[in-house]
C-alpha cells in the first residue's frame, strides 16, 4: 500500500482580495476603500498604518496622531493640517481609530457606551445615565 502525499499551499495568511479601485496611498488594488480622506480613497492596510502613527506634525509641530501625509515632502502630519476630518472620541477627547462609521467613540470607550444609544439612536425612551454597557463574563447561550 502506497500513501501519497500532497504538498499544502506554501502561501499563509489570508488572502488578499483584488479589485478595480486604488489606494492613493499605496496603489494598490483593493475591493473596496477604508475610508476617503483629502487625498483619495484609502484602502484599509494603509489606513491602520495612518491611525497608528505618533510623533511630532511636519507642520505645525505638535506631537499627536500623525494619520495624513505631506504632499510636497511625503513626511507625516496631524488630521488638522491635512485636512481629515475629526478623529477625536467623543467619549475621551483623545485622538483614536473610531469603532464604526456612525459613532465617534474610541475603541477603549465603546466597552463602557450605552446600549441603547448604541443599538436603538431614534428609541422614544430615553437611556437612564446610570446604566452602562459591560462585556459579558461568559457566553449566555452556554447555559
Amino acid at each position: 500500500m502506497v500513501i501519497e502525499v500532497n504538498p499544502r499551499n506554501t502561501v499563509q495568511g489570508r488572502p488578499r482580495t483584488s479589485g478595480s479601485r486604488v489606494c492613493a496611498r499605496c496603489y494598490r488594488a483593493a475591493a473596496k476603500y477604508r475610508i476617503r480622506w483629502p487625498e483619495g480613497p484609502i484602502c484599509g492596510i494603509c489606513f491602520h498604518n495612518a491611525m497608528r502613527t505618533h510623533g511630532n506634525c511636519a507642520h505645525c509641530d505638535t506631537d499627536r496622531l500623525l494619520p495624513g501625509i505631506d504632499e510636497l515632502s511625503a513626511s507625516p502630519i496631524c488630521a488638522p493640517c491635512a485636512g481629515i476630518p475629526s478623529i477625536i472620541c467623543a467619549s475621551c477627547g483623545s485622538e483614536a481609530e473610531h469603532t464604526g462609521a456612525t459613532t465617534a467613540h474610541a475603541a477603549a470607550c465603546a466597552a463602557t457606551y450605552k446600549p441603547c444609544s448604541w443599538t436603538k439612536p431614534t428609541s422614544p425612551t430615553p437611556c437612564d445615565d446610570s446604566s452602562t454597557y459591560s462585556l459579558p463574563l461568559s457566553d449566555p447561550r452556554a447555559s
